[in-house]
Order: structure tokens, then C-alpha cells, then sequence
């Protein structure tokens, strides 16, 4: 892609025709709306996008509380019994991905 500056030179400098230039901004618009498209589409489904937050959120804070539960679930503002359910199933997941 040519910058606009160097446009602006090759066309006082008449080695640029209109043409080319046309061709040039064709391009990048199509580029640029073939990159939205890209970028729009979910890369995973939504529930399990949240989920994957949520379970590195939680694994996160309980690295920060160097392992300690108590205090994880305490800042998570999440009953302990929530969080050890959590944190087993996790480690199974993690576990599963490693041997995948």
C-alpha cells in the first residue's frame, strides 16, 4: 500500500496516474471490510468465551492468594464451598486440555 504522502509526490512528480490510485483505494477498502467481517466474528461461542473467563479470572486470584482458599473466596466474594467446587473442576479441565 502507498501512503498518502508519497501519493501526493508521485502525483506532483506526474508518475501516478488516477487509475493506479483508484486500484490502491479499492483495495485497502476491501481489506479494511474484509478485516471487520474477521474481526466481528466470535472466535468461541459465548457461553464458553465467559466460562474460560471466568475460570482464568478464578485460577488468577487464587495464584495472587498463593493457593490459599479462604482468602480467594473472600475476594471473589464467593462462598468456600463454591470456590473448591470450582477450583476441582477446573483442575480436571486444565488437566484434560495439557493431555489433548
Amino acid at each position: 500500500m502507498i501512503k498518502s504522502e508519497r501519493i501526493i509526490e508521485l502525483l506532483q512528480e506526474n508518475k501516478l496516474s488516477s487509475k493506479l490510485i483508484a486500484r490502491q483505494t479499492n483495495s485497502s477498502v476491501q481489506l479494511v471490510r474484509k478485516l471487520k467481517k474477521e474481526i466481528n466474528k466470535p472466535v468461541l461461542p459465548a457461553k464458553y468465551a465467559l466460562n474460560l473467563v471466568i475460570r482464568n479470572h478464578i485460577m488468577a486470584v487464587l495464584e495472587l492468594n498463593v493457593g490459599n482458599k479462604t482468602h480467594t473466596a473472600r475476594d471473589l466474594d464467593i462462598s468456600l464451598r463454591t470456590l473448591r467446587t470450582k477450583v476441582q473442576l477446573y483442575q480436571k479441565q486444565i488437566a484434560a486440555e495439557v493431555n489433548d
